[in-house]
């Protein structure tokens, strides 16, 4: 279990095979904690995650993957979008690398999100 989860999230995922290629939805409801990169985050990093600009942690055995969307981010209540500074339909998420951290009793899995704006106006 996450110790400090700050957010609940959804994504979703094309299907192996899927005809028309559209991302449906595989995960929901998600406890994890995000934050923004900092500059200790990229020491060692290949470049698809230096280029991101979150980290979300997850439990290990959640089965996200790298090419899922993210496509809902909110606040624990369920209802406030997070980061709070734009509107959801605003952002889209993508996860860009994984890594599972040593195993212990606090393992995680650590997904590199990169935040695209998809329309309107933001404030990052």
């Amino acid at each position: 279990m996450i110790t400090l989860p700050n957010v609940r999230f959804s994504t979703a995922r094309i299907p192996t095979g899927s005809p028309n290629g559209l991302p449906v939805l595989y995960l929901y409801d998600q406890l994890g904690a995000i934050e923004q990169m900092h500059g200790n985050h990229q020491m060692v990093l290949p470049q698809a995650a230096v280029k991101c600009t979150y980290i979300l942690s997850v439990e290990a055995n959640c089965d996200i993957a790298v090419g899922d969307q993210v496509v809902s981010v909110t606040a624990l209540d369920r209802v406030t979008p997070w980061p709070n500074d734009v509107t959801a339909t605003t952002n889209a998420w993508w996860v860009r690398y994984l890594i599972v951290g040593s195993p212990s009793s606090l393992t995680y899995r650590y997904c590199y999100l990169d935040r695209v704006q998809t329309t309107g106006a933001t404030h990052l």
